[in-house]
């Protein structure tokens, strides 16, 4: 048995489908996947080939209390997120999102979030997607799966490149994001906030991308996993990469989400054994 780290292999199955065998960038952005330290990943900036793989950053770790319930019931996601960047510093009823939810389900996830009780630590970035969707009220219970995240993309109906602050370093944080958010939803139309939240993981892309590039001089630059299944996200970010002279490559004749990542495993471990012999 060869073990493929999950989103090594979807860069892996983009790097088979183009016929790229030197190292990139590997921008690898999902839900869920298992990391080499023990959490959920998803929110992974990879140094990889066809080989092996260095994680050079990723979206900060934000518990998800409750586990596989922080995905169907989103709005934990987005009290999560506040309660990690803010705490009890903030007051949670003045967020509409929060009023129609019951003060003792409220309690409840503060407690498991202090107390790590059943509150895996995730990386995701379809986790951030959930907390942006159900804080600007689109969703907060799915009915099926990626409800949240598609309805954010859905929301949007208009052009702008402006975008929320955020931090980009080794540990990528968004708590100015969230709190730019907050400020706007009470005097800016949900289309325009969805756009810019969009555009805030395009430039966190491109400016960590750039970082990469300079520590490493690496150009190519692979987008893979199941949240580049958002058209908007994918073009955005496809187009500001480009126009900073990087080369882009992603998934077109196999699916960028898990239907694709078994062509990244072959491909990881017919290098690794073609090694061994």
């Amino acid at each position: 048995m060869v073990r493929v780290q999950h989103h090594h292999a979807h860069i892996a199955s983009c790097l088979a489908e183009n016929g790229i065998g030197d190292e990139v960038i590997g921008v690898s952005f999902d839900g869920t996947g298992f990391g080499t330290d023990g959490n959920i990943w998803g929110g992974e900036f990879l140094i990889a080939d066809n080989e092996k793989f260095t994680r050079f950053a990723h979206f900060d770790y934000i518990p998800m209390p409750g586990g596989d319930k922080a995905v169907s019931e989103p709005w934990r996601m987005a009290f999560s997120y506040l309660f990690r960047y803010f705490g009890d510093n903030l007051d949670y009823k003045s967020i509409p999102l929060f009023r129609s939810i019951d003060d003792n389900k409220l309690s409840m996830v503060r407690e498991m979030i202090i107390k790590k009780m059943n509150s895996p630590l995730s990386s995701g970035a379809g986790r951030l997607f959930d907390a942006f969707s159900t804080l600007l009220g689109l969703c907060s219970e799915e009915t099926f799966d990626s409800e949240a995240p598609m309805r954010l993309e859905s929301a949007i109906n208009c052009r702008t490149d402006d975008y929320y602050p955020f931090i980009a370093a080794e540990t990528i944080i968004f708590s100015d994001t969230l709190k730019a958010l907050l400020e706007d939803l009470p005097r800016h139309r949900i289309p325009v906030i969805a756009a810019k939240l969009h555009n805030t993981i395009a430039q966190a892309i491109l400016q960590t991308s750039h970082q990469i590039r300079r520590t490493t001089s690496i150009n190519k630059v692979v987008l893979s996993g199941g949240v580049f299944q958002n058209k908007y996200l994918l073009e955005k970010s496809s187009a500001l990469l480009r126009k900073e002279r990087f080369k882009v490559y992603t998934n077109h004749l196999v699916p960028a989400n898990d239907g694709g990542i078994s062509l990244g495993q072959l491909t990881v471990t017919s290098k690794l054994r073609r090694k061994c012999v």
